[in-house]
C-alpha cells in the first residue's frame, strides 16, 4: 500500500470516527497513526461492550468495539474490495476514503433528477428489516474478495456480539453493501437506472402501480437469496415527489436562519443541518434553544454538544453543560459525550461532579471507563488502573507530545 493511499485510508477512519457511539479518550491518535505508517494495524483481542444509543425515533441496544480493532478492520476491509466497485446507483461509502457529504447530497440531487422525469410518476419505496445485524456471517464469507485474515476478525466478532456487522461502521457499510449488488444488477437489468440506493435503503422509480409490484417482488426474491427481508414498516409506494420531503428535500439556506425554521416547525432535519453550520462565532438564539432542542431530541445531544464544544469556556456554555448535567444523563451513551466535552476544556472539568467521574468508572462499557479515568487523570484525582492502551500513551508522554491531537473528539454526524 502506497503512502498516499494509507494516508487516505487514514484520512476516511478520522471521518468514520465521526459515527462513533463513544469518544475515544485519547483521540484515536495510536489507531490513526497505526492507519498511516504500518503494513496493517496489529490484532487486538476481539471483544464487544453493548450500549443503548438514543435514534431519531428509538432507542437501540448496539455493539460496540476497541478503536483499534475499528481501524483494523476499516484497513482489512479495504485491503479485501481494493478492486471494487459499487454499481453507479449506489451512492453510500464506495470506498475506504469516500466521504459521507459528498454521497449523500449526490444521492440527494439524483433523487430530485429522478423525481422531475414526468414518465415515472411513482417511486417505491424499499428498506432491508434490520439490515446489518441480518447479513450472515456465511453470506459474507462466501463472497469472492474474501481474505483469510478478515474471514477470522469477521468470526471472532460474531461469536461475541451475535452479527458481524457493526452498525454506524463505514467498513460494515461496506460489506453490507457487497451483499446487495445481486439486486443492484438485478435492477439494472429491470429498470435501467431509474433506482439509487444508500446502503439499504432504495428507491425505484416506475411507471404504475403494477410495474411498482413487480418491482417489489424482484427486491424480496434478490434478498431472500441473501437470507434477507424486506422491512414491511419502510416499503411502500408514493408520488415520484415523495423524497423531496424525506432524502432529498433541500434544507439549504443560512444556518442560522434554518436553525430558528426547525424550532419553530419543531422539524428535526432542519435543526441536524443546522448545528454543525452555525460555526465558532454561534448564534445566541441558538444557545437559548438548546437545553430545550436536546430535551425534546434527545438524539440531536452529540451535534449539540459539538456546536457548544465552541462556547464551552463562556459562562453560557458552562451553564448549559451543567444543567445538562442535572438532568441525570448518566447513561453510558450521553455521559461518554459529557466527559469527552469536559476534558477538552477546563473551565468544565474543574468543575466536573466526582460522582459523575466515578459512575463513569464503574459503566459497564470499557470506553466510558477509559473517559472516566483521562478526565479524573487531567484533574489530578486517584484513579483506577488505566487499560494496557492508556498506560502506552502515559508512558510516551502522549499528553506532552501529541500538543491537543489526543483530546476526544466531539466531531459527530449523529
Amino acid at each position: 500500500m502506497t503512502g498516499q493511499r494509507r494516508d487516505a485510508l487514514a484520512d476516511g477512519f478520522v471521518a468514520d470516527l465521526l459515527t462513533d457511539w463513544v469518544p475515544d479518550a485519547i483521540g484515536a491518535v495510536d489507531a490513526i497513526r497505526a492507519l498511516r505508517e504500518t503494513p496493517a494495524p496489529p490484532a487486538t483481542p476481539v471483544a464487544t461492550d453493548e450500549i443503548t444509543v438514543q435514534m431519531a425515533r428509538r432507542s437501540e441496544r448496539l455493539a460496540i468495539i476497541d478503536v483499534m480493532l475499528r481501524a483494523r478492520l476499516h484497513w482489512l476491509v479495504d485491503e479485501a474490495l481494493t478492486d471494487h466497485l459499487p454499481a453507479p446507483g449506489v451512492f453510500s461509502y464506495r470506498s475506504g476514503h469516500s466521504g459521507y457529504h459528498t454521497g449523500y447530497w449526490q444521492r440527494a440531487a439524483r433523487l430530485r433528477e429522478l423525481s422531475s422525469d414526468q414518465r415515472y410518476p411513482l417511486v417505491l419505496y424499499a428498506d432491508v428489516h434490520h439490515f446489518s445485524a441480518s447479513v450472515s456471517l456465511e453470506t459474507l464469507l462466501r463472497q469472492p474478495w474474501m481474505t483469510s485474515v478478515l474471514a477470522a476478525e469477521l468470526s471472532a466478532i460474531n461469536v461475541v456480539a451475535g452479527h458481524c456487522c457493526l452498525r454506524g461502521h463505514l467498513w460494515a457499510n461496506r460489506l453490507c453493501g457487497t451483499v446487495l449488488e445481486p439486486l443492484d444488477a438485478a435492477l439494472e437489468q429491470a429498470v435501467g437506472s431509474r433506482w439509487v440506493r444508500w446502503s439499504d435503503d432504495i428507491h425505484v422509480f416506475v411507471t404504475d402501480d403494477d410495474e411498482a409490484q413487480r418491482v417489489r417482488q424482484l427486491i424480496a426474491e434478490e434478498l431472500s437469496n441473501q437470507g434477507l427481508r424486506l422491512s414491511d414498516a419502510k416499503t411502500g409506494v408514493g408520488p415520484a415527489t415523495w423524497p423531496l420531503a424525506g432524502p432529498a428535500r433541500n434544507v439549504a439556506g443560512r444556518p442560522a436562519e434554518v436553525w430558528r425554521a426547525g424550532v419553530e416547525h419543531n422539524d428535526m432535519r432542519a435543526l441536524r443541518f443546522a448545528l454543525p453550520r452555525l460555526g465558532p462565532l454561534g448564534d445566541p438564539v441558538a444557545l437559548r434553544d438548546l437545553l430545550a432542542v436536546t430535551a425534546a431530541h434527545p438524539y440531536l445531544l452529540p451535534r449539540a454538544i459539538s456546536y457548544l464544544d465552541h462556547f464551552a469556556e463562556t459562562t453560557e456554555g458552562v451553564e448549559i453543560f451543567h444543567q445538562w448535567l442535572e438532568r441525570e444523563l448518566v447513561e453510558p451513551w450521553p455521559l461518554a459525550r459529557l466527559l469527552a466535552l469536559a476534558i477538552r476544556h477546563p473551565a468544565l472539568l474543574s468543575a466536573l461532579p466526582e460522582h459523575t467521574v466515578r459512575a463513569a468508572a464503574y459503566s459497564d462499557v470499557a470506553g466510558v471507563r477509559a473517559l472516566a479515568w483521562r478526565a479524573a487523570f487531567e484533574q489530578g484525582r486517584v484513579t483506577p488502573a488505566p487499560t494496557a492502551r492508556l498506560s502506552s500513551w502515559m508512558r510516551d508522554n502522549g499528553w506532552l507530545n501529541a500538543c491537543g491531537t489526543d483530546l476526544p473528539s466531539v466531531k459527530s454526524l449523529l
